[in-house]
């Protein structure tokens, strides 16, 4: 090869390597669903309102999030608009491919992304539903109830009901104030499916044996509401409907939502993943330059 060329080569590496590394997209971070507390996948938004703490897992939407006074959260990561109100604290980044509004006294530790930049939001897709079907006897008693299928699941209050590792099917859950809810998991996780609605209202307690949050999962046609003062351990997945906490609740788990999320206040809410989390990944065109530089060094290792 003419001299001259050998020479012009790795010049020209020197002035558009810096060109290619100004006009590339910004970082872009994909995460894994598991690595969510709560993820609502909708048009409408994601609102978390006041003194609400969660002590680890991201806060993700496809669209918008609103996050009102006195929260402590974790990450927050959405696909439009982002609004904080006054005195919250995000313990993390900030990355949303809309605006980024944030009133007085707001902190957040990390890197804030407006417009996708410096980093862009990936939005996930939710799993497919699963396909089932209940049916069977109400039950609006307490005492042992083997896994099954049945229809309504109504507990007038001050009741205990005992659940067993298994698969559970029910129309509809909807527990009235001051009930316990006793799920032993030693002989392995325990399912719930629910064609309908999951209500409860205030001061039910679920307690667990010999396992923790991970191994509850619950699915659910309807929506899962969850009143004032409550306890609750799973992972749940509401497909077709929305997710609500009133006040004051105890939440361990993670939420996955097809339709909005609204949080009001006081709660402490506990991220407790189903899987081993994953970390960020590069963009695919961070990876695309990484070759780039390769094959040119390469290339510069031939011509001399």
């Amino acid at each position: 090869m003419n001299n001259n060329y050998k020479n012009m080569f790795p010049k020209m590496l020197y002035i558009i390597l810096p060109v290619l590394l100004f006009i590339l997209p910004n970082n872009s971070y994909a995460f894994n669903l598991s690595d969510y507390f709560i993820y609502q996948n909708d048009v409408g938004s994601w609102t978390l309102h006041d003194r609400n703490t969660l002590d680890a897992g991201l806060i993700g939407s496809n669209n918008e999030v609103k996050i009102h006074d006195d929260n402590l959260t974790r990450g927050v990561m959405g696909g439009s608009d982002l609004t904080l109100h006054d005195d919250n604290t995000v313990n993390g980044d900030a990355t949303f491919n809309g605006s980024v509004t944030l009133n007085s006294g707001n902190t957040v530790t990390g890197t804030t992304s407006s417009g996708g930049v410096p980093n862009t939001f990936t939005p996930i897709a939710l799993p497919t539903p699963t396909v089932f079907v209940s049916g069977g006897a109400n039950v609006t008693t307490g005492g042992a109830l083997a896994p099954g299928s049945y229809g309504d699941l109504t507990q007038g209050g001050t009741l205990t009901l005992d659940l067993i590792s298994g698969d559970y099917y029910f129309d509809s859950i909807d527990l009235n104030n001051g009930n316990t809810i006793n799920i032993d998991l030693t002989g392995g996780p325990v399912n719930i499916y629910i064609t309908g609605d999951f209500d409860i209202h205030d001061s039910n307690n679920f307690v667990l044996t010999g396992g923790s949050a991970s191994d509850i999962y619950m699915e659910l046609y309807g929506k899962w509401s969850a009143h004032n003062d409550n306890t609750w351990y799973g992972i749940v997945y509401a497909p077709n409907e929305f997710i609500k906490f009133h006040d004051r609740n105890e939440i361990y788990g993670a939420f996955y939502s097809g339709e909005y999320v609204d949080i009001h206040n006081d709660n402490g809410l506990h991220f407790v993943s189903s899987e081993p989390p994953a970390g960020a990944v590069p963009e695919p065109l961070s990876l695309a330059l990484m070759s780039f530089g390769l094959l040119g060094g390469s290339f510069l290792r031939k011509i001399k």
